[in-house]
């Protein structure tokens, strides 16, 4: 008895620190009626300090997901052997509210998964424009990604479309 009670509990240890040790990660595809976006991986590109914008490419970004609070984030290698952690969010309140990671551990955007596919702040409504005036002009060759508030305009925007975001996720021990 007291064997099978040391096994049950040892078993259960395991399973804890297997769960506790799980790294959990996504990846977001875009997908849309559009060839030319429909498949593309969404991946940041430097627009600043600590600060990286997400535009459409052949291979989508690797990027941290906790499940227990909804939080996304990358983590940026300083080089010196140091790295900052980066909060993936909306920017809220720009002309172009890209997606984007960025320091600081506070996030205005609240990330969920539904059927496969991302909502921020309970909204699916994700869009994809070039000559969006990004700091290093790379939206006038690239697609860059942008999760507008429910009823914004899109008007200004070059080759607009809408996109919806599937999700894939992996955990790894």
């Amino acid at each position: 008895m007291q064997f099978k009670t040391l096994i049950a509990t040892a078993a259960s240890l395991i399973a804890f620190v297997n769960a506790e040790a799980a790294q959990n990660y996504v990846q977001f595809y875009a997908e849309s009626d559009i060839k030319e976006i429909n498949g593309k991986g969404l991946s940041s590109i430097h627009e600043g300090a600590a600060l990286n914008y997400f535009f459409l490419g052949e291979d989508p970004e690797i990027l941290d997901y906790n499940p227990e609070t909804g939080a996304i984030s990358s983590s940026l290698n300083t080089g010196d052997g140091q790295s900052i952690d980066l909060a993936f969010e909306a920017s809220v309140g720009s002309r172009f509210p890209t997606l984007q990671v960025t320091a600081g551990a506070q996030t205005a955007t609240s990330w969920t998964f539904e059927d496969g596919y991302l909502k921020g702040n309970g909204s699916q409504n994700f869009f994809v424009a070039k000559n969006t005036s990004d700091p290093y002009r790379y939206s006038e060759k690239s697609y860059q990604v942008a999760l507008f508030p429910e009823g914004a305009s899109t008007s200004g925007f070059v080759d607009v479309h809408p996109i919806k975001i599937k999700v894939t996720q992996s955990a790894v021990l």
